[in-house]
């Protein structure tokens, strides 16, 4: 029975391993896809507003990062991650992105518009001296 018990073990090891793997291969597979860059009045930085739409638990998150102008997309988001919908829609991929509105305020500060309905995953108070300001909108 024992030898039984650490056979099976071992298989549900094995079998994490795999899809670990196979996960990542596939995370990697999907890059984020950009919606739009906004460049701030001085043009020393950027913020930009992208998604991703494929992969388990990546599909209907949109995210907003900021960086500097014309640099590399910065991921995972450093300012703003949010999902229009948790759950059941969530679990198997239907949810909805939420249409987000970013504006810049001035050099230094960012405002970013969401619905009422998006659920949000992380929103940061400021990113690089950067101050972010959010508004839901219904």
């Amino acid at each position: 029975m024992l030898k039984l018990y650490g056979i099976g073990c071992l298989g549900l090891i094995v079998m994490g391993i795999v899809g670990a793997v196979w996960l990542g291969k596939n995370a990697t597979r999907c890059p984020p896809e950009v919606d739009t860059r906004i460049v701030a009045p001085d043009s020393a930085w950027e913020a930009a507003v992208f998604h991703y739409e494929c992969g388990f638990g990546l599909k209907g998150t949109t995210n907003v990062s900021i960086g500097p102008a014309g640099a590399e997309l910065v991921t995972p988001a450093n300012l703003f991650v949010a999902i229009d919908s948790i759950g059941v829609d969530f679990l198997l991929g239907k949810a909805k992105r939420p249409a987000l509105e970013v504006t810049w305020e001035g050099s230094d500060a960012v405002l970013v518009r969401y619905p009422a309905s998006a659920q949000v995953i992380t929103s940061h108070d400021a990113v690089h001296g950067i101050r972010a300001r959010y508004e839901i909108r219904e």
